[in-house]
């Protein structure tokens, strides 16, 4: 069946007094202040940076930092450097990352568990915030 396209009886109002035109936040006040302290925290490491993986002194354009929490709040403060290779690896095969330690099941809505395993050494959660850090034993 051949259909004629819709005919207006008048047409589309844009512009003087139609909706008003704003600009959207590209983020809330709150994430942009986490970013702010994020990117302080960042340069406050230097150019080189020790790999939590191999434990090799190496410099930042050769690793990305790796969030074994979320990214989300006090979590982006709670980073890793690992080298980009291995930092790939690890989320190219999620299962075994978590089972090793490398990725929190709490990113993903699950409880903490205290027994996780940590594959990196305490040296590493020095500047974290408190509640990632690894209890006393």
């Amino acid at each position: 069946m051949k259909r004629s396209p819709i005919a207006r009886k008048t047409p589309l109002k844009r512009g003087t007094k139609g909706l008003k035109k704003s600009r959207l936040r590209k983020a809330s006040p709150e994430k942009q202040s986490w970013t702010k302290l994020y990117t302080a925290r960042k340069k406050q490491d230097g150019q080189y940076v020790r790999c939590a993986a191999s434990g090799l002194l190496m410099h930042v354009s050769l690793c990305h930092p790796h969030h074994p929490f979320t990214r989300w709040k006090d979590g982006l403060m709670a980073y890793l450097w690992i080298s980009k290779s291995f930092h790939d690896h690890l989320h190219k095969f999620g299962t075994q990352s978590y089972a090793i330690g490398w990725l929190h099941p709490q990113h993903y809505g699950r409880r903490a568990d205290p027994s996780w395993p940590r594959p990196w050494g305490e040296i590493h959660e020095a500047n974290w915030p408190e509640r990632f850090r690894r209890l006393a034993s």
